[in-house]
């Protein structure tokens, strides 16, 4: 998914921030935690400019289709 996120991010660059953690690091294991994914290795966030949670997709490996319906999805509602 990294790969994928990554490759995604520079195409919506000004429109959508993106960040990406690793579950099997302390600070990537708190995050899980914070958002429900203590079974889960893989996940997607949204978040709202004012940090809040939008969309949360635990427990699957996003491929490019889906990370960019997602966006569209999200930036359609802004």
């Amino acid at each position: 998914m990294a790969t994928a996120v990554g490759e995604i991010a520079k195409e919506y660059e000004g429109r959508v921030q993106v960040s990406y953690g690793d579950a099997w690091t302390d600070e990537g294991k708190e995050a899980a935690r914070k958002y429900g994914w203590d079974q889960a290795l893989h996940g997607l966030v949204t978040l709202a400019p004012d940090g809040s949670t939008v969309g949360n997709l635990p427990g699957h490996n996003y491929g490019e289709a889906e990370i960019r319906a997602k966006f569209e999805e999200l930036l359609a509602r802004r």
